[in-house]
């Protein structure tokens, strides 16, 4: 979704952490309810916790849809407060812009020891890897998941694209079946999506399919485990 087409506005959601929302299309980037509660619900607490610990301390771990960066920062203070390496690649077709960035003031929601991990990520160059702390390394892909070229298998995928109603080609089979030829065996994926037809889809390309209590405000989200 180009934020350029489609301008965007900064809103403040039910737990105090600052969103995004696309006045014309009333898509948001976050619950209502709590951006950060849903994220540390879907991707830290039933994702990446789950991940390490499955397959160790050191992971790689793919984001489709880094959005304002609040999954990465999330997961860069969980590595540094436990002492684990993470390797993350984020893609996003139509990035922010540096100004709407600053607006949001991410860094306030943290503690002022974890203010540098926020800078370092978002101010981050794209398309090259970069050290955010000595546990995480971050790689910002701006282009087209239709288009990258996998150079790596993943143990976790954090999958939070836009909704399938506002943009349905992400949520296709042919992504999906992407997705899980790069993901090593076992490999996670979590998903805000619990669309039954979305389910059924994992489950047609062969992954395990668990329906999982969703953050406030959602009944339940998906976690998938390639099998």
């Amino acid at each position: 979704m180009n934020s350029q087409l489609h301008p965007l506005e900064i809103i403040i959601t039910g737990d105090g952490s600052p969103s995004l929302i696309n006045k014309a299309l009333q898509a948001t980037y976050h619950s209502k309810h709590g951006a950060i509660q849903e994220s540390k619900h879907i991707f830290i607490q039933h994702g990446l916790i789950p991940a390490i610990e499955k397959f160790g301390h050191k992971l790689s771990l793919f984001e489709l849809g880094f959005g304002t960066g609040l999954n990465a920062i999330l997961s860069a203070i969980e590595a540094s407060k436990n002492h684990w390496q993470l390797h993350y690649t984020g893609i996003e077709k139509f990035p922010l812009n540096k100004d709407l960035y600053k607006a949001l003031h991410l860094e306030k929601q943290f503690d002022m020891e974890q203010h540098h991990i926020v800078q370092n990520i978002l101010e981050s160059k794209w398309q090259q890897w970069q050290s955010v702390s000595s546990h995480f390394q971050i790689k910002k892909v701006q282009g087209d998941i239709l288009d990258y070229p996998f150079d790596t298998n993943y143990h976790l995928i954090y999958f939070d694209a836009f909704a399938p109603e506002t943009n349905p080609e992400l949520w296709s089979k042919d992504i999906l079946e992407k997705v899980y030829r790069f993901m090593l065996q076992g490999g996670i994926m979590v998903t805000f999506c619990a669309k039954g037809s979305f389910k059924r889809q994992l489950k047609d390309i062969g992954f395990k399919v668990e329906s999982i209590k969703g953050p406030p405000g959602k009944r339940e989200m998906t976690r998938a485990i390639k099998i």
